[in-house]
């Protein structure tokens, strides 16, 4: 049976997310995630998409977008980007078939509050239930490298192109920092990841 065609508005934001086949991991070097960026930053440019905030974790990865042009082009983009990594990963590894979950899954997010939370449960899927109490939770979210956490800790952007979508939702000089402390401070509150994680799934239907 042929896939429904999906239909993306255009300047809309939608959650993208895929996860890989059975569960297994997707990237397993450094590597792996060098050669995901570097190709979804490619196709970002050419197919005119806006990224807010994404995480690659080893076995799925989330990203926040919008289609600045066609609606079609973020149907484009992750076909592309998808059947390109899996050929080089299979390569790399022989493997054969296919790496990830059938098509990637989208979520259209329809107010700029609900925006704003889901980037915040994005980049606290970088806290780590596996490491030890005493590592503080902020410091896993700060040390984690394959999210865009860490271009607005620095100001310095490199796979996001559209910052002020978040960060307008803030008022003052400083709303990059209101933007961390708005992260971090819900972070201070649980005691681990787990509860983080399935108490802003449950705020916002994930």
């Amino acid at each position: 049976m042929a896939s429904i065609e999906r239909i993306f508005i255009k300047d809309e934001w939608y959650h993208i997310y895929n996860r890989g086949n059975h569960k297994e991991n997707i990237f397993r070097d450094r590597y792996d995630y060098f050669i995901f960026t570097k190709k979804l930053i490619e196709l970002r440019e050419e197919y005119k998409i806006n990224i807010a905030s994404y995480i690659l974790m080893s076995n799925h990865f989330h990203i926040l977008c919008s289609p600045s042009d066609y609606s079609y082009n973020i149907s484009l983009l992750f076909s592309r980007l998808m059947n390109s990594y899996t050929k080089i990963f299979n390569i790399k590894y022989s493997e054969v078939g296919r790496l990830v979950q059938d098509r990637f899954k989208s979520k259209h997010i329809e107010t700029e509050e609900y925006l704003l939370h889901l980037s915040r449960y994005i980049h606290l899927n970088a806290i780590n239930s596996s490491l030890t109490p005493e590592v503080k939770l902020e410091l896993m979210l700060d040390r984690y490298p394959y999210s865009s956490w860490r271009e607005y800790l620095s100001g310095r952007y490199k796979v996001v192109n559209s910052f002020d979508i978040l960060l307008d939702q803030f008022t003052g000089s400083n709303r990059r920092g209101q933007y961390l402390k708005f992260v971090k401070e819900y972070s201070k509150i649980h005691t681990d990841r787990k509860e983080i994680i399935l108490s802003i799934q449950d705020n916002l239907d994930i």
